[in-house]
């Protein structure tokens, strides 16, 4: 059995010594009161002395296991009642010093530091500011023994001979908490403005295209007017944008006055290598601008020193006009023709926000004499659903107008869905109006068909899998405009803890896709590599 320790032992041996201060008879020879812990463990003594000579009595056989655990339990519950009244007693040691607290001793060391800090600070000539962050404070470090409670106040002092403030401990805790509070908020804000600081963000104003509409800026009056109105939102759909574009690069070439000291082709690509920087500080390129622009610097580098200028803008001019004629009209005209074979009659056809190329599908097939219903969803803040609405209302088409908050109830009675596209990725992936993906997914969900409409000059060789990788950011200030008179949206964009996200496009997998038409035929979204190969190879 291991070695009880304590004031007390468990029991007496033979050939062992009482224990000191009890006679025979277990009394105490002391003339003082008993105290607690030797009264405790008196009956516990008295109880494992009993214990011991009923043992012997009984029985003269070793103690049982029983019996053992009893003993040692009965020498803990002492020691542990003799330990407790010594704590609750003086609270001294063998050597008469009173034992220091933890608090105690973390406060001594706590002031030892703050000593060590502060004379460090003074041998290096430097001032340290208060705890309330009010006037710098030159501080005369004074001994600090162990046993201190740390430096007092007043014993910095001003380099201007006048005491410290003294503010309450209360006070300086709140005014540090709330601090701390108000930074970690803003850092939380400006972490979520930070993940998508690589895209562009609309102002929702010119001010930022002042510069480019001085007499000396360079631009091209055609393309100041195209980009203004993109900037400012006249022209958003990918279409409009682009026409609008080659129309403002059209004048610019049919304006162009050669040089002497140049080349034709060198002095037309650098201007509208300016043309083009401006207009993409008005807004992001589109993929259809971007593959147009290609399209026309790869017939300018075309051009022969031994062509005339006259003979140049001419043969641009055409290049240009044939772009929009084949890539554009020629092609909804074709994709219009191929998706009317895939209306019928009594058909529930939704679309969702605005699309050109969506119009003139559904403006074929009701002037060939399908019989069907559209379904008109729109969104906040740009509601571009309004614009089809009364587009197909002028043409006689039984419509039903919606917000996107409510397609799961409203494609029960959907058959189709018939959507737009910003640009088609090598990857399938489909970039189209924020809000698209959400109506591709209910669609899957309820096994409606979802069929995409665009042309193959919006293929793109990118590949992107989320929106943040490249998107456009409009204005905070649209989602808090057109709100309900009930709803008081003064003040919340100054808020810091507030991060408005208002983006433009949305991924769509091709997952969720079940066609894509083109003037090419109808193809799956997996098959734009193919078709950008069947370009290429005809442009070469």
């Amino acid at each position: 059995m291991p070695t009880q320790k304590g004031p007390v032992q468990a029991g007496v041996k033979k050939g062992q010594s009482k224990p000191e201060g009890h006679d025979p008879q277990g009394k105490k020879t002391q003339s003082e009161p008993l105290s607690t812990g030797d009264a405790i463990s008196s009956l516990q003594t008295a109880k494992v002395d009993g214990l011991s000579s009923k043992e012997s009595d009984t029985t003269g056989t070793e103690k049982t296991k029983a019996q053992l655990k009893a003993e040692r339990k009965a020498a803990f519950e002492a020691q542990r009642a003799a330990q407790l009244a010594a704590q609750g007693g003086a609270g001294k040691d063998a050597s008469g010093k009173q034992e220091k607290s933890k608090a105690e001793l973390r406060a001594e060391r706590r002031a030892l530091q703050e000593a060590q800090r502060l004379a460090k600070v003074q041998a290096a000539g430097a001032q340290v500011p208060n705890a309330a962050g009010e006037d710098v404070i030159d501080c005369a470090v004074p001994t600090v023994p162990m046993g201190s409670k740390g430096l007092q106040k007043a014993d910095c002092v001003k380099t201007l001979g006048v005491e410290a403030k003294k503010q309450p401990a209360s006070k300086l805790q709140t005014d540090s908490a709330k601090k701390a509070t108000k930074k970690q908020t803003n850092d939380t804000a400006q972490g979520d403005l930070r993940i998508l600081s690589h895209l562009h963000q609309n102002p929702g104003t010119l001010d930022h295209l002042r510069a480019y509409g001085l007499p000396n800026s360079g631009i091209h009056p055609e393309v100041l007017k195209v980009g203004f109105q993109i900037a400012k939102g006249v022209l958003s759909g990918s279409n409009s944008r682009c026409v609008k574009m080659l129309h403002a690069f059209r004048s610019v070439i049919m304006d162009y006055r050669s040089q002497a000291n140049k080349r034709i082709s060198q002095d037309l690509r650098e201007q509208l290598d300016s043309d083009i920087e401006f207009l993409r500080k008005c807004r992001p390129l589109s993929v259809s601008m971007q593959n147009a622009i290609t399209f026309l610097k790869g017939h300018i580098s075309e051009i022969q020193d031994s062509e005339s200028a006259d003979e140049v803008k001419e043969n641009l001019v055409q290049c240009i006009n044939n772009f929009i004629r084949e890539e554009l009209f020629l092609a909804s005209k074709q994709i219009s023709t191929l998706a009317f074979a895939k209306i019928l009659d009594d058909d529930v056809i939704l679309t969702y926000s605005s699309s050109s190329l969506v119009q003139s599908v559904l403006k074929n097939a009701h002037e060939k004499g399908k019989r069907f219903r559209v379904i008109v969803v729109d969104s906040r803040p740009r509601l571009e659903g309004l614009e089809m609405l009364k587009y197909l209302h002028s043409l006689g088409i039984s419509c039903t107008y919606t917000l996107i908050n409510a397609i799961s109830y409203i494609m029960k009675e959907v058959t189709k869905v018939m959507l737009g596209a910003h640009s088609l990725l090598a990857n399938g992936y489909v970039t189209s109006r924020i809000g698209s993906s959400q109506i591709a997914l209910v669609a899957k969900a309820r096994n409606v068909p979802v069929l995409v409409c665009c042309e193959t000059y919006k293929f793109s060789e990118r590949v992107y899998t989320d929106s943040f990788v490249s998107n456009e950011l409009g204005p905070a200030s649209h989602l808090l405009n057109n709100l309900p008179p009930s709803v008081n949206a003064d003040g919340l964009k100054d808020l810091p803890s507030l991060t408005i996200l208002n983006l433009t496009y949305d991924i769509t997998p091709p997952e969720f896709v079940d066609m894509v038409i083109t003037e090419k035929g109808l193809v799956p979204c997996t098959s734009v590599p193919v078709v950008l190969r069947m370009r290429n190879a005809a442009v070469s």
